[in-house]
């Protein structure tokens, strides 16, 4: 009995430990698996360098994407602001013409002295007072209570909107005033008439004995009043232009007589991604991007002044434009200043005896391109715009022929073609005017056989022309065609 027990409890123990042993492998197992797994785990826990370079990549391109992004917005944002002030600055400008029986506020920033006597009874009050000379300028004030404001400063009392946001750091004002409207007296553009015992038209108070700007047929030059702006429109006349810096006591210079930037302090503004920002007369205010590059590029210089803290940009000597764009900037501010370029100017009589262009110059004679210097008395020459046409021919009465030394012009047209003249010879715009030699400018429109043709280039020769050059008259026409396009010039 004893034994069939020990039997039956044997058999049943066998299981168990059976079970406990599989149960252990089990564990153990299981244990060495997650022993073995667990290194690899730890691993992807963390990137790899390669990983961590993509990464770096991604944000370096995301940033170079974006920077420029945001500093134009951030740039458009300022010049929003600048176009702003340049709106209330012309506003006040108005009004206190509309104020003083429409004479114009002195464009001259910290006053003016005449003729150098710095008495008060000298002192003219310019549109920027001296309480806008940056802290940094040594300044004396030699009478009054304190540094003026300017006469524009009753009409505008908020010093923030005399200062563009990109200006230098340290400028307090950084607009200055046009030299055409009532300021600077640049060659050609005013009237030289001296009174209340001036010494010189040239003196630095000039303007206070200069009567009128010039006027040349509806547009003149210099304004002294706002009833002066009659043609072009106030739209098209220039007043306030953004200079990113303190205007040292002087009006934004630009030659009326001369296609060149004045040096100096005149330089291109260039801080509104290579524009400027300027307004007009009428009160808007405009963004000119500058479509040369020499115009961004050309030579500047950085100066500093009162104890050296303070920085301007200048340029050293006169810069005169080397390409067609360059040319075209210069040209569009001298326009929106003046009124008008030289080369708009019409003679009401076109002088003539010139003789003006070399021999090998083709000519329209007996409805042919002929030699100029192969012309003869008593052939015929077509007039404007029909050298086809029978009823249009008129004869030759004289070849006129000169010898010596001439400054000599290449005008190229759109087309390729290009004509020689020397001296100061007369062309017929598209309008039906008089333009001479020495004024054509690029981008002028000049009248033809087949309607006008546009001018692309004209270069003054480095060396001058030499030898014979020939004109002709014409009898009943005063006019001939030269060139293949059959350009109509003045006779002689």
């Amino acid at each position: 009995m004893a034994g069939e027990i020990a039997k039956r409890n044997s058999l049943l123990i066998r299981p168990i430990v059976s079970a406990h042993r599989l149960a252990g492998r089990c564990r153990f197992r299981r244990s060495g698996t997650i022993a073995r797994r667990s290194p690899s785990v730890r691993q992807r826990q963390a990137f790899t360098l390669i990983e961590l370079l993509v990464v770096i990549a991604v944000i370096a391109l995301l940033m170079a994407l974006l920077i420029p992004v945001l500093n134009l917005a951030r740039e458009g944002a300022q010049r929003a602001v600048c176009m702003s002030n340049l709106r209330q600055l012309t506003l006040a400008w108005i009004l206190y013409s509309d104020d003083n029986d429409s004479k114009l506020v002195a464009g001259s920033p910290f006053d003016w002295m005449s003729g150098g006597n710095r008495s008060p009874d000298s002192y003219i009050e310019g549109w920027l007072g001296r309480a806008f000379i940056p802290s940094d300028w040594a300044v004396t004030v030699e009478w009054g209570t304190g540094p003026e404001k300017g006469a524009l400063w009753p009409y505008l009392k908020d010093i923030d909107v005399y200062r563009c946001p990109r200006g230098r750091p340290g400028h307090v004002a950084t607009y200055a005033i046009v030299s055409a409207a009532n300021h600077l007296l640049v060659q050609g553009t005013y009237v030289n008439r001296v009174h209340r015992g001036s010494a010189s038209i040239h003196s630095s108070a000039s303007p206070l004995h200069v009567d009128n700007g010039k006027r040349v047929g509806k547009t003149v030059l210099r304004l002294t009043r706002l009833t002066d702006i009659i043609s072009p429109t106030a739209a098209q006349r220039a007043v306030f232009i953004d200079m990113g810096q303190t205007p040292f006591a002087s009006a934004f210079w630009v030659h009326y007589l001369y296609p060149r930037w004045e040096a100096r302090i005149n330089v291109p503004p260039i801080h509104h991604s290579d524009g400027v920002t300027l307004s007009m007369a009428d009160g808007h205010a405009e963004y000119w991007k500058w479509k040369g590059r020499e115009t961004v590029e050309m030579p500047r210089k950085l100066i500093t002044f009162g104890s050296g803290s303070l920085f301007a940009e200048i340029m050293e000597e006169d810069y005169e434009p080397q390409t067609e764009d360059g040319l075209y900037d210069l040209q569009r501010l001298q326009k929106a200043t003046w009124g008008r370029l030289v080369g708009d100017y019409v003679e009401v009589s076109p002088p003539k005896g010139r003789a003006c262009f070399p021999g090998d110059t083709p000519v329209w004679v007996n409805v042919t391109l002929v030699k100029i210097s192969e012309v003869v008395s008593g052939q015929t020459v077509g007039r404007l715009g029909c050298a086809m046409a029978v009823g249009c021919i008129r004869r030759i009465e004289k070849l006129e022929e000169h010898e010596g030394t001439f400054e000599c012009r290449d005008v190229t047209l759109e087309n390729g073609n290009c004509i020689s003249v020397v001296d100061a010879h007369r062309f017929m715009l598209g309008s039906g005017k008089w333009v001479a030699a020495q004024n054509l400018r690029s981008g002028m429109e000049l009248k033809s056989l087949n309607g006008t043709v546009a001018i692309r280039s004209v270069v003054v020769r480095a060396m001058p022309f030499v030898g014979k050059v020939y004109n002709l008259k014409v009898k009943d026409a005063e006019q001939y065609l030269v060139g293949k396009d059959g350009v109509v010039v003045r006779d002689w």
